[in-house]
């Protein structure tokens, strides 16, 4: 059985179990939670290697959050559409 896809911008991704939203812990807002993707997630999305993430993370290229007191990246899908569209990931 074929995994669902669902049409985001520019983009078409599987979804999977494995992309259930994420949510970081300081979130106080009453709106709605952000979609937060890990970094085989976006590398998945945008086409690339995880180590090519990894690297536009270091260069600050891409959007990305990181939990209070971890290394762990997040990546929130809203922000990962609107980036591209913008064209501001070269």
């Amino acid at each position: 059985m074929r995994a669902k896809h669902k049409q985001e911008g520019l983009f078409a991704f599987p979804i999977t179990d494995k992309m259930r939203p994420m949510t970081l812990t300081s979130h106080t807002g009453n709106g709605p939670k952000p979609h937060l993707l890990k970094v085989p997630e976006v590398a998945a999305l945008l086409n690339v290697k995880p180590r090519t993430i990894y690297e536009m993370v270091a260069q600050n290229r891409i959007p990305y959050r990181k939990p209070p007191g971890s290394n762990i990246l997040r990546f929130d899908l809203e922000e990962i559409v609107a980036w591209t569209k913008a064209g501001t990931n070269k």
